[in-house]
Order: C-alpha cells, then structure tokens, then sequence
C-alpha cells in the first residue's frame, strides 16, 4: 500500500490530480416543456440546454499535453498558414502544409517516451486538502519515494 498522506503536515485528505481533474468537470443537460398563456392563446414551450463547465482546480490538474500538440493548439498553424501566405503566397501556404505535416509526424514519435514519463508522473502527483502541498508519490523498489 502507497502512504499518500502529506509530507509536510501529515494530513491523510489527499487527493490524486486525476481525482481533481476529473471531479471539476461538470456536465449539465437541461430540458423543459411547459404549457403558456399568451393574450389569449395557449401554447406549448419546450426547451433544451446543454453545456459543460470545468473548475479551475481541474484545468490546473489536466494531464499533460505533449510539446507538438500544445504548439499545434497553440496557434502554431494558423502562423504558419500566415507567414507561408505571406512570403510566399499559394505556394507558401502549400509548403508551410507539407512543413506542418512532417514537424506533426516526427515531433509525434519522439514526444512518446517523454509523454507517457509525464503522464506518469501525473498519475503519482497528489495535492493536500489541508495546506495545498502538490507531492510525487513514486514507488521504487517496493518503498514509496516522496
């Protein structure tokens, strides 16, 4: 068994991130039929609401995204479309594809070991109810490491 209580006020209300990022993500479905009145009309109103809402709390917890996805999210190929339009035109556009296309490729197969390392990692953090330490718990050898 993994002693999980905090190292720096030995509280056992500890909780896993994906215990936290899973838990602040909200789902919500709403729907309502109802009958009306109006200027002396009767009428049916149905309606439908969906959405979803995330704490803070767990978008801090969200596990890790490895480098060549935050840099595809992060705006990285609208950039690049621009900047290939701009010196280039159709043909820049065409080349900054091709240049997307393989730095997704490579950047994919070499971002694998060092994902599932940080996925790993994630998966042994843990964060204190009481004082907010965030903490690694990794097992080696059969004895837990903090």
């Amino acid at each position: 068994m993994i002693d999980c209580d905090c190292p720096r006020c030995g509280s056992h209300s500890t909780k896993a991130f994906s215990v936290l990022h899973r838990d602040g993500v909200r789902d919500a479905r709403y729907r309502r039929t109802a009958w009306f009145y109006f200027r002396g009309a009767f009428g049916v109103h149905d309606s439908a609401t969906r959405g979803r809402s995330q704490t803070m709390t767990s978008q801090w917890t969200a596990p890790p995204v490895p480098a060549a996805t935050r840099f595809l999210q992060g705006g990285g190929v609208t950039g690049s479309l621009i900047l290939g339009a701009l010196l280039g035109g159709l043909s820049g556009i065409v080349f900054a594809l091709i240049a997307l296309t393989a730095f997704a490729v490579l950047s994919g197969r070499r971002d694998d070991s060092s994902h599932a390392r940080d996925l790993e990692r994630w998966a042994s953090t843990f964060r204190c109810g009481r004082c907010g330490t965030v903490f690694a718990v990794v097992e080696r050898e059969g004895s837990p490491v903090l």
